[in-house]
């Protein structure tokens, strides 16, 4: 009789010992699964949420067509464009609108040449490439005189390097220094803009 009690008790303690160990092992791995659900969860989520901004960005692309197709047409803006009746016909003119603000101020042109127009979808973009001396007071001038231009003009790119100086002329002691300003070659590419017939 002690026997079978005794069997009994392994028994249910093996089951036990059983159930237990599969419901660790059920657990080990349940867990990491949610985890990785919720994660997926989330992501689904987020995903969810750039594609109802993304389709809201979508539908209105044609309101914003519209307005840009508008602004286009807009007479009252023809002030900011250069009347031009082409594109080569509009790079020479961006040329000379260019070459008024430099001889104005004065500045010594290294060189000045029409870069290629590109169409955009109602305007058309002029280039114009120069290289040019000037002091530090008047490319000051000459940004302000681009940029505040009634017409759309836009800096692209600029660079500026110091020009050697030639000869280096001694102080004579007693005498005031040189009040000469120091000279800087720049290269500047400007933008400017004609609109374009629709065909």
């Amino acid at each position: 009789m002690k026997d079978t009690n005794c069997t009994k008790i392994q028994c249910l303690g093996l089951v036990f010992f059983v159930i237990t160990t599969i419901l660790a092992i059920v657990f080990a791995l349940a867990l990491p699964l949610y985890k990785l659900n919720l994660n997926y969860d989330e992501q689904i989520a987020d995903l969810s949420n750039n594609l109802g901004r993304f389709r809201a960005l979508a539908a209105s692309v044609p309101r914003l067509e519209h307005q840009l197709n508008m602004l286009y047409k807009n007479k009252n803006l023809d002030a900011y464009y250069i009347t031009a009746n082409g594109s080569a016909s509009g790079g020479i003119a961006l040329q000379r609108l260019i070459e008024e603000i430099i001889h104005r101020l004065k500045v010594t042109t290294n060189s000045i040449q029409v870069l290629p127009a590109q169409d955009l979808d109602a305007i058309t973009q002029l280039s114009v490439r120069l290289n040019f001396s000037c002091s530090i007071d008047a490319l000051w001038q000459l940004l302000y005189d681009i940029e505040s231009s009634e017409h759309i003009l836009i800096i692209n790119s600029l660079s500026i390097r110091a020009m050697p100086k030639r000869h280096i002329q001694r102080q004579v002691p007693g005498t005031e220094p040189s009040a000469e300003p120091a000279l800087l070659n720049v290269g500047m590419d400007v933008y400017g803009y004609i609109r374009r017939e629709s065909t």
